[in-house]
């Protein structure tokens, strides 16, 4: 009920939930991108473990498969470590993952603050 006061509240603990959700979003991001700095470039599993974690938290393996010019069959067999491209061009996916990573960093960091300012003036 609109007039109910308990529903006001309601309200902001869910819009507090959905900044709270956002900003957890937003660091998940940051460390993913900050840690594939560390990776070792002539480590097949480590560049497989990067494709499956780039599934599994941000991107469909058809857009990999688009961004790479690679087909989502090849995109499958990099992620459970069954095939590897060239160590440079190895170099080359992990460095453009990262930038597709703190891209979609920018695009929900553009969100928070609409977010933050819903939950101040409702």
């Amino acid at each position: 009920m609109p007039g109910n006061p308990g529903h006001a509240a309601t309200d902001a603990q869910s819009i507090s939930f959905a900044a709270r959700l956002l900003r957890a979003q937003l660091t998940g991001l940051k460390l993913f991108a900050d840690v594939l700095d560390s990776y070792d470039e002539n480590s097949e599993d480590d560049f497989a473990d990067i494709v499956k974690a780039a599934i599994e938290n941000r991107f469909s393996p058809g857009e990999l498969a688009l961004k790479f010019k690679v087909s989502a069959s090849t995109i499958s067999r990099w992620k459970e470590g069954r095939s590897c491209p060239h160590p440079y061009a190895r170099k080359v996916i992990v460095g453009e993952i990262k930038n597709m990573i703190v891209s979609a960093f920018a695009d929900k960091s553009n969100i928070f603050p609409q977010i933050i300012d819903q939950q101040i003036y409702q």
